[in-house]
């Protein structure tokens, strides 16, 4: 584990994880509290990897999956659904946020919004 900067994160190059790359974040409360302290998991993306995933998922934890929402790709897709379907299996009960980056990309009107919602929702 190790204590991880996050404001520099966005000047860094994107490289994918190899493995799973475990952060910690302390975020600050008021001075008579003390801090609470989460634990980051990034799991890598390749299908290397995709078989331990399960091993870790479970439902004491939140959840965040990622996307690139310009990238409507079918393999962009069935990342997603991938991420969907094991969280449903391993860990029902726990809150799930889906993270959409890319947003203002000009494809990303309502209409486009509307189908990329769609597709999961019909997938999943």
């Amino acid at each position: 584990k190790r204590k991880k900067d996050f404001g520099a994160a966005a000047t860094e190059p994107n490289v994918a994880t190899d493995g799973i790359d475990i952060n910690t974040l302390f975020l600050k409360t008021k001075k008579d509290k003390p801090s609470v302290e989460f634990s980051l998991w990034d799991f890598a993306g390749q299908n290397t990897y995709y078989s331990t995933h399960q091993y870790f998922l479970n439902k004491k934890a939140i959840y965040m999956v990622c996307c690139n929402m310009s990238d409507e790709s079918e393999e962009s897709i069935s990342r997603i659904e991938y991420w969907l379907q094991s969280l449903n299996s391993r860990a029902p009960s726990a809150p799930l946020l889906i993270i959409c980056s890319h947003y203002l990309d000009e494809q990303c009107n309502k209409v486009y919004w509307r189908e990329f919602k769609k597709k999961l929702v019909d997938r999943f």
